[in-house]
């Protein structure tokens, strides 16, 4: 009983696992329409220079951005054809990279 209490107070006073970045905060506030946080959320880790400075900030760490990307391509149907415009070339083009790493075969690139 009193291990399954600590726990309890434990999760209610752990920090969160995920902050919200300045675009998810614009959004829930109503400054966004989900279709351009969407957008911005991509855009924020492929080409960073594309969102208004507002919305822009530091990663301490590399990020993945493979559930953003997800999230915007099955939004695209519920969006008229300047989403799925402005999308494709957002996906078209390649990453600022940082960072990169070759496999040892050679056959893969990764940047971060």
């Amino acid at each position: 009983m009193i291990a399954t209490t600590l726990f309890a107070l434990f999760l209610l006073t752990a920090p969160a696992l995920h902050a919200k970045t300045l675009i998810e905060a614009a959004y829930d506030a109503g400054e966004l329409e989900l279709e351009t946080a969407l957008l911005y959320q991509l855009q924020s880790l492929r080409a960073s220079d594309l969102v208004p400075a507002q919305y822009r900030q530091t990663h301490t760490r590399p990020l993945c951005g493979t559930p953003q990307l997800l999230q915007a391509l099955q939004a695209a149907s519920h969006f008229g054809p300047d989403y799925r415009r402005r999308l494709g070339k957002l996906v078209k083009r390649r990453p600022n990279k940082h960072q990169e790493y070759r496999s040892p075969a050679g056959r893969f690139l990764l940047h971060y």
